[in-house]
């Protein structure tokens, strides 16, 4: 209470004290830019100048052009001593304040700020500037040509592109509508090598059929499963000299296997297959280039208008037969098949194939399209039918591969039906109830064939579920 009037007058005048240096100090600053700021010329106590620069910063850079500073006191007390400096400049400006002369001289500096345009959106985000990393050059890539496919695998991509299976079916009971091809390729003639067999010590001279029959023998491998079977081997060469000798003419007076030696031949052959192998790559392009053309002419048959390809259109050479297992035939000679053995099989409108070998020409021509087969002939041997057929991937094979797994997939449905039944049958009383209940699980269990009876002495002996003898059951 009492100090009031002493305190009031004391408080007023430091609040317009303040008040004033406020003032005075924001009319005291100025902008200097900070990219050519030097230090100014100042006078010491004894009226000397001294001159100093400060190095520019990493922002900026020196110029060569002077540059005019003015150094103001203001001389308020109230002010502090301030001392202000200003550089002008067009570009960038920084507020620089001196501070009392007990503070340091240097200066800091605001940071720039880089003013950012105005964007379009408020929804666009700016975009934030990525280094470009540097790649390392790799060599150019090279254009990758497309293989060249060669004339036989365009032939086989021409049959994939044919969908049998939505192809219009042929009339019922045939095979096909039309079909053509250019018939079957025979082997070439013999051509005699004039190497000798000998008889008893002694060479014989034989006629290019006897020779030809002679190297059939000698072709054989002495170790090999024919010849080197003690069980196939006396039934081999039986059967071959007894044919043999039909072919040789009487004068030769060979009548004995034992005293015949074809070592000379065999060698003979041994060396041509070592010729063979070591033929150069310009002869191995040419054969391969006649195995080609004769397939391109052989190999191809025209069935309802799209391409199929054949599966043995090359003839069987002559030779000696093998046959499966203990053949009873085996060791027999197979004649040559010529053209007037071969009937051909074609449609009507279709062109009939030359035949390619000269002098001769084929025995008949049919137009059977109940039948799949493209050529038919008899062999000496077993004295049965073989044929030329389609190959395995043609459409006649798909549909006779489909035609059986359609089966099959009906057995699937009743196949438990079908196990239920012969169990049951094999309690039967009827002894023919209970046998053929024995062969469906047998076939069922075991995956035999169904078999059936042949003649021994002209086929081998082969067995399935109906042909089983006693001799064949271990338990």
């Amino acid at each position: 209470g009492p100090l009031k009037p002493i305190l009031k007058p004391f408080l007023r005048y430091l609040y317009f004290t303040s008040k004033m240096s406020l003032s005075s100090q924001s009319e005291s600053d100025d902008d200097i830019p900070l990219s050519k700021l030097h230090r100014p010329e100042i006078s010491d106590s004894k009226g000397k100048k001294n001159k100093s620069t400060v190095e520019p910063d990493s922002v900026g850079s020196t110029t060569s052009s002077s540059v005019k500073i003015k150094i103001a006191k203001n001389g308020n007390k109230r002010n502090g001593g301030s001392t202000q400096v200003t550089k002008r400049s067009s570009k960038k400006r920084v507020k620089v304040e001196s501070m009392d002369d007990d503070d340091d001289d240097d200066y800091k500096p605001k940071k720039k700020v880089k003013k950012s345009k105005p964007s379009s959106s408020s929804s666009k985000k700016k975009k934030v500037p990525v280094k470009k990393e540097k790649v390392a050059k790799s060599a150019p890539v090279k254009n990758r040509e497309l293989k060249k496919l060669d004339k036989a695998e365009l032939l086989s991509h021409a049959m994939q592109s044919f969908l049998w299976w939505d192809a219009p079916e042929p009339p019922k009971g045939s095979q096909w509508v039309t079909m053509e091809h250019a018939g079957v390729s025979f082997t070439e003639p013999y051509v005699p090598h004039g190497v000798k067999m000998k008889y008893n010590g002694q060479e014989v001279d034989l006629s290019s059929v006897e020779e030809e029959a002679a190297t059939f023998f000698a072709g054989m491998d002495p170790d090999g499963m024919h010849l080197g079977n003690s069980k196939t081997r006396p039934i081999f060469i039986k059967n071959f000299f007894g044919d043999f000798k039909k072919v040789l003419d009487k004068k030769h007076g060979i009548k004995s296997f034992e005293k015949c030696d074809f070592e000379a031949i065999r060698r003979h052959l041994e060396e041509q297959k070592i010729i063979k192998k070591a033929i150069t790559d310009e002869q191995r392009k040419m054969n391969k280039a006649e195995r080609n053309e004769t397939m391109f002419k052989f190999g191809y048959a025209i069935v309802d208008g799209h391409l199929e390809k054949v599966g043995n259109y090359n003839m069987e050479p002559p030779g000696t037969f093998r046959g499966r297992g203990e053949h009873p035939k085996m060791g027999k000679l197979k004649q040559r098949v010529i053209p007037e053995q071969v009937f051909i099989n074609l449609s009507e409108c279709s062109r009939i194939p030359p035949c390619s070998v000269p002098g001769h020409a084929w025995g008949a021509l049919r137009h059977d399209p109940q039948v799949q087969w493209l050529a038919q002939w008899k062999e000496n041997i077993n004295n049965q039918p073989k044929y030329m057929q389609l190959a395995a991937q043609s459409s006649f094979k798909g549909k006779s591969d489909r035609s059986k797994y359609n089966k099959a997939a009906l057995l699937c449905e009743n196949i438990d039906k079908i196990r239920a039944s012969y169990k049951k049958k094999l309690k039967a009383k009827s002894v023919e109830k209970r046998q053929l209940a024995t062969a469906m699980w047998v076939i069922d269990r075991l995956a035999l064939r169904v078999g059936g009876e042949k003649d021994t002495e002209e086929e081998a002996d082969t067995v399935g579920c109906c042909s089983l003898r006693v001799e064949h059951l271990h338990f």
